[in-house]
């Protein structure tokens, strides 16, 4: 964990230390930082890919869009049903049964 303090006057930049408490240059600050960034932007696409990955596994059943209403669209049960034409319970379920789906194509036998 990098410790943050500040030692300019009257200002509030950051000075970060490393464990060792060596002081990194203002250029070693940037140079980590979009290191960081940079693995965090691939790390956050890698996990997009796997997600809509399982998606596709799912995106032929006919109640797949009680989940796209539901958490794309932002859609409340109410609404999905009056659009597919079935009672708010039928979303409910499908839904239920559709993530339980996901959650085996994302996590394995972990998500039984």
């Amino acid at each position: 964990m990098s410790i943050f303090r500040n030692w300019e006057k009257g200002k509030h930049p950051y000075v970060r230390f490393n464990r060792s408490t060596t002081r990194l240059s203002p250029d070693e600050i940037v140079d980590a930082l979009i290191r960081d960034l940079t693995a965090t932007i691939a790390a956050d696409e890698y996990e997009a890919d796997i997600i809509a990955d399982a998606l596709e596994d799912i995106e032929h059943d006919p109640y797949y869009e009680v989940i796209a209403g539901r958490f794309m669209d932002g859609r409340t049960d109410e609404q999905i049903a009056e659009e597919i034409c079935c009672d708010p319970s039928t979303v409910r379920r499908n839904r239920g049964r559709l993530l339980r789906t996901l959650a085996v194509s994302l996590y394995g036998v972990r998500a039984l």
